[in-house]
């Protein structure tokens, strides 16, 4: 497929390649819509049954439904054959206000005296038809005989004929034909065998109701699903135009099956004429966007000159005309095809690859109207209709056009639907490891530098007591009994020092777990009983690594005062979340000697260090004397919720 459409590069290849493609569809539309109409038996089967030399004699209309009168004496009846069209009902004689005439249809059949079962077939009348065999009337009159339109006589019509109005011989067979409005007309009917007549009724229902039926089907089922791709579509004015032409083709093909609206002769031309040239605007508005949409004033005179030739024919009808609206839709029918035969040809020219299918299919719709609209002008009976197969052949060819784009187009919206979910899965793991080894990093940064501040702490704390240690003994200046106390003294600050140094844990929870296991053994050296009251939730975040280190550092000190300051020997260590889970308390209790109100704001016993760490996280520090003596240090530190 892939090698023809590079072929068609070749301006001689790809006109070759037209010429056989148009030709092809040419071929099977035409033998196709000549087959479609053909009938069912032989002519030679039929023939004898189609009524063609008539009498033909004007009536009077009040007369009309109720009896059928003798036949007029020449001159006033005058021979003719069907189909019967008087040439003025194609001039303008259908005026808003004429009550039309009657006429009395008259012709002779020899029935042989064996026979079948007889049936008179009506195919074409307008409007109204009262039959008469022999004199005696054989059906109700077919519409009403009164001054409204009414078209029910455009319904294809098989009457039986009993045997009890039958003749041996020549039968006598009248059909009043009334045209309200208008003048009357009686295009084909046909009298004999039942048998065969069915055939024949059947196959015109074929035609001219099932067929058409079928046609309005396809069409809006081609144009809703090509509607469909609105969405998803990156032209979504070809998806419009293309909707547009198939509801218009739909509505032309429901036209011919509109009979029973009592709407008169000229509101019923009128009606007609404006969904044919909406059907032929819609064609070329399609085809246009398809191939020129670049000469965006042809699209605007397009629309201007539809609209113009809409209201011609609402004044036509406005002043009760007929033959206006047959001229006018036939001159815009024949001028659309031609533009878009031209510039589908001019495209083209330009694309061969993309324009080659649609130009092949538009072919059918150029050849078949400029066809019928010659022979509309110039009055010439056509033996058959090619209009039935349009619909088909257009909607599914060009259907399938607009369905192989839209497939295109979901196609390239999956694969770039596919392609963005696989660059966001990507770019998540990137940020989610940058956002690991950032929090790695971090955790590490606080923990170096919370070695450099405990080696600092160290060199400044620990060794200056060692040193003034060291002093007082050499010098001898020292009291024995102070001496094993400022010794654990020493070592207690060392054992939390590198307690401090080990890892926290990855979440709050983990650290309070590490710090409780690492501090109960050290208040039970010290002879501090010691309470741990941890009500966080397993697995509690909410603190990036370096706020937990500044809590856990937060509760050493907080411990490292109630051993060396506070003289107490109990303590108690109260975690828990507030507020729906947005604060995290913290409190230190103990029962020692307590805290001056002047050493609260003061500095010493590492006070100012504490309040750092809580305000650097967010939070308040709250230091105060505790019930029933002793010091309670409160924390308050809002949570990241979303962490």
């Amino acid at each position: 497929m892939n090698r023809f459409l590079d072929q068609l590069n070749d301006k001689r290849m790809a006109w070759l390649a037209l010429a056989i493609l148009v030709a092809v569809i040419q071929v099977s539309f035409w033998w196709l819509s000549a087959g479609l109409q053909q009938q069912p038996l032989p002519k030679s089967a039929v023939e004898p049954y189609d009524v063609r030399p008539v009498l033909v004699a004007p009536l009077d209309r009040a007369e009309a439904p109720v009896r059928l009168g003798a036949m007029p004496a020449l001159p006033i009846a005058k021979d003719a054959r069907l189909p019967f069209v008087p040439p003025e009902a194609l001039r303008n004689a259908c005026v808003r206000g004429n009550p039309g005439k009657v006429a009395r249809v008259h012709f002779t059949k020899e029935i042989a005296p064996s026979h079948g079962a007889q049936a008179l077939l009506v195919l074409f009348a307008a409007d109204n038809v009262v039959p008469y065999v022999n004199g005696t009337r054989l059906a109700p009159p077919r519409g009403k005989f009164d001054d409204r339109p009414s078209r029910d006589g455009r319904q294809l019509w098989l009457l039986d004929v009993p045997e009890a109005l039958l003749q041996p011989g020549t039968n006598a067979v009248d059909l009043i034909v009334a045209h309200n409005g208008c003048l009357p007309i009686l295009t084909n009917a046909m009298f004999g065998e039942r048998a065969i007549l069915s055939q024949v009724h059947a196959k015109a229902v074929e035609v001219r109701e099932d067929v058409p039926r079928l046609a309005i089907g396809l069409t809006l089922f081609v144009g809703l699903a090509v509607f469909l791709l609105l969405p998803i579509a990156d032209d979504r004015k070809l998806i419009l135009a293309f909707t547009a032409m198939m509801v218009t083709m739909a509505a032309r093909s429901f036209y011919p099956l509109w009979n029973d609206w009592r709407f008169d002769q000229a509101g019923y031309a009128a009606v007609g004429a404006a969904v044919a040239i909406l059907n032929g605007a819609g064609f070329a508005w399609f085809a246009h966007v398809l191939a020129a949409r670049h000469l965006r004033r042809f699209e605007v005179g397009l629309g201007l000159l539809t609209l113009a030739h809409l209201a011609v024919i609402l004044w036509a009808w406005w002043q009760g005309h007929t033959v206006v609206q047959t001229y006018i839709d036939t001159g815009f029918l024949f001028a659309t095809a031609l533009y878009t035969g031209v510039i589908l040809i001019l495209w083209f020219r330009r694309a061969p690859q993309a324009a080659l299918w649609p130009l092949a299919i538009f072919s059918i719709y150029v050849g078949m109207t400029v066809w019928t609209q010659i022979y509309s002008w110039l009055m010439i009976p056509m033996t058959f209709n090619p209009r039935h197969l349009v619909p088909y052949y257009l909607a599914i060819g060009l259907g399938v056009l607009m369905l192989y784009r839209g497939y295109n187009m979901y196609r390239a919206a999956e694969a770039a639907r596919a392609s963005l979910a696989e660059q966001v899965k990507e770019k998540e793991q990137e940020i989610r490891a940058s956002y690991l080894r950032l929090r790695e990093q971090e955790r590490v940064n606080a923990i170096q530098n919370e070695r450099q501040r405990l080696i600092s702490d160290m060199h400044d704390g620990v060794s200056g007591q060692l040193a003034g240690l060291l002093m007082m003994v050499r010098g001898g200046g020292y009291d024995a009994a102070q001496l094993p106390g400022r010794v654990q003294a020493i070592i207690t600050d060392l054992r939390l020092i590198i307690d401090s140094m080990d890892s926290t844990g990855e979440s709050l929870s983990e650290a309070m777990d590490t710090f409780r296991n690492r501090v109960l053994a050290r208040m039970n050296v010290a002879g501090v009983v010691f309470e741990w009251d941890d009500r966080l939730p397993h697995g509690t975040v909410g603190l990036a690594a370096e706020g937990i280190l500044q809590i856990y550092r937060f509760l050493q000190e907080a411990i490292a005062n109630v051993l060396k300051h506070a003289g107490a020997d109990r303590a108690v260590i109260s975690i828990a979340l507030a507020d729906g889970g947005a604060m995290l308390d913290l409190c230190v209790r103990d029962n020692g000697r307590g805290i001056d109100a002047d050493q609260v704001g003061g500095p010493g016993r590492g006070l100012d260090t504490m309040r750092r760490r809580i305000t650097q996280l967010g939070g308040t520090l709250e230091i105060a004397p505790a019930p029933g003596g002793g010091t309670a240090v409160t924390a308050r530190i809002p949570l990241d919720t979303a962490e």
